[in-house]
């Protein structure tokens, strides 16, 4: 007589990986329900607006020519900073290869400034401070003086 009978341990291993799915299943809707209902989910990420802007610098030579465009050259890897008004929060970005930095952040008062870049360049148009309004862009257009002159 065999006391090992194939079918009853199939049953059972079955059982037990539907039990398995099921406590997955219920995990899982736990989870999204917890970020949909708590963290806000969609809504959190559409009440957000944008900061976004290029840093450029000029001159980039001592010698300029009469009657010539020069157009100023995009910086690459400068730090953006920006820092919420009443707050500790602190966000920040290094431009990429075009000049460009991106920010997505909650609607507030923000100052933008940059970290240092060296030698004799200077900008006036920061620190400047900036309202983030929901849905929507600020557009900041920075200028480095190299001090080339």
């Amino acid at each position: 007589m065999c006391f090992w009978e194939p079918d009853s341990q199939a049953r059972a291993l079955r059982e037990r990986s539907q039990r398995l799915f099921l406590w997955c299943v219920a995990c899982l809707s736990l989870w999204c329900l917890l970020y949909v209902k708590v963290l806000g989910g969609n809504e959190a990420a559409q009440s957000r607006g944008t900061l976004a802007g290029r840093i450029t610098r000029a001159p980039v030579s001592p010698v300029i020519l009469p009657n010539a465009g020069y157009a100023p050259s995009p910086v690459a890897g400068v730090k953006v900073i920006v820092r919420a008004l009443n707050e500790e929060r602190v966000a920040t970005a290094d431009t990429n290869e075009d000049g460009y930095f991106r920010f997505v952040l909650t609607p507030g008062t923000y100052e933008v400034t940059l970290g240092p870049f060296g030698g004799m360049a200077f900008s006036k148009d920061v620190p400047a401070t900036i309202t983030i309004k929901a849905e929507s862009e600020v557009w900041m257009d920075i200028h480095i003086d190299t001090g080339i002159r």
